[in-house]
């Protein structure tokens, strides 16, 4: 007789580590009731949401399910704009703020999945002094890990429905981002970055006109958009400077990315001299002419001034007598281009002396002789399409040795 042995293999199932969370204690802050007491005006607090679990009558925050949350509660230290962010949490988490006595009489303020980087979650609002906030951390469709909760001050424009209103066809503000969040549905500003320091601003063009926002001397994007609410922004212009054609009655979104502690924001129409048909008059011996070549252009048919050149502005100058003219950009706060004509067709202009650099730093210098009653045509440029003050000064002398 044989005899045969059975041996018999039990197959376990196998889980993913996230599935033992379930087995976890749960955290001291997992239920509403027991949401731990964070303070102040600026700080972080580290917890995790291992072994969490989601109430009876738990709201969906920022409308997903989750599974996993826990809970803190901020007594605001004062009035103004507050934000806060999950930036250091090691999963996918979801965030919500609410006001309310009870778990059952909860009023939702804010929500967000996703909008800061790497699957965090960053939300602002304004607060009141005094009012008590219920702030819920969930893991999105129940993640769980450690969770890095932190708030701060946020700038007061700091979401779409709080943009500053700013008027005229010129003017300045202050728009420094730091602090600010992104909200959920928040379209980038800009192809280097996701959109995660942005403030807004509301402008209405007070005519049809041709106009520039810029940070002048400073890091940042600005973008401009039509649209009454964010999910329906329509992109207008967008870069270091906006520039756009502006229609009279026409209320324009604009949005400021990363802009530095003490940025501001500029606005201004084209200059009154940037096109060949307007170009200011000079006169005289020597002088001055300060302007700007802030959102000026380059025409169709212009002459190009040297590598770049694409935002000019026009000087017209006779000679009162016969000499050597020389031209200065000194002081300029731009890397400057200047370029001499004749002529009084801007298709038709005889190129006469064009520099680029020969003056102290990146400013232009020119020595050209000229003739009595001669009327000359001076550009000014940006080199590779810089903008800035412009600082123009002349000096005519009879043998040569201004």
């Amino acid at each position: 007789m044989r005899w045969f042995a059975v041996v018999v293999i039990a197959l376990l199932p196998t889980f993913p580590p996230a599935a033992y969370a379930t087995a976890a204690a749960p955290p001291v802050n997992d239920a509403f009731s027991a949401a731990a007491a964070i303070r102040g005006d600026r700080a972080r607090s580290e917890a995790a949401n291992v072994g969490a679990t989601s109430e009876a009558g738990e709201p969906a925050h920022a409308g997903n399910m989750g599974g996993a949350s826990v809970w803190f509660r901020w007594t605001a230290p004062r009035d103004g704009s507050f934000a806060f962010v999950t930036a250091g949490s090691d999963f996918d988490t979801v965030l919500a703020v609410y006001t309310g006595p009870a778990l059952d009489a909860l009023d939702q303020l804010v929500a967000d999945d996703d909008a800061g980087p790497l699957a965090a979650s960053e939300l602002s609002f304004h607060a009141v002094a005094g009012t008590v906030y219920h702030v819920a951390v969930d893991g999105f469709q129940g993640k769980v890990g450690r969770v890095h909760l932190a708030w701060r001050p946020a700038p007061p424009n700091d979401n779409f429905a709080d943009a500053r209103t700013i008027e005229g066809r010129a003017g300045k503000t202050e728009s420094p981002s730091v602090g600010a969040t992104a909200e959920a549905g928040e379209t980038r500003h800009s192809e280097f970055s996701e959109a995660d320091r942005s403030v807004w601003f509301r402008w209405t063009a007070p005519g049809n006109m041709r106009v520039g926002f810029g940070l002048r001397n400073t890091a940042g994007t600005v973008a401009a958009y039509t649209g009454a609410s964010l999910g329906i922004l329509a992109p207008v212009a967008k870069g270091r400077i906006a520039i756009l054609g502006a229609r009279a009655g026409t209320t324009y979104q604009i949005a400021v990315e990363r802009a530095q502690a003490h940025a501001v924001l500029h606005w201004q129409p084209s200059p009154p001299n940037d096109d060949f048909a307007e170009a200011a008059t000079i006169v005289g011996r020597s002088g001055r002419a300060r302007g700007s070549n802030f959102v000026s252009s380059r025409e169709p048919g212009e002459p190009l001034h040297g590598r770049g050149a694409r935002t000019s502005i026009w000087y017209r100058w006779r000679a009162p007598l016969t000499g050597v003219l020389r031209l200065r950009t000194t002081g300029s706060t731009y890397d400057t281009l200047l370029a001499v004509y004749r002529g009084s067709r801007l298709r038709a202009l005889r190129p006469l002396a064009h520099d680029d650099d020969s003056g102290p730093g990146t400013t232009s210098e020119i020595r050209i002789r000229v003739q009595r009653r001669r009327v000359y045509r001076i550009a000014v440029d940006g080199f590779r399409g810089r903008m800035g003050d412009v600082a123009l000064r002349w000096t005519l002398s009879r043998h040569g040795g201004a």
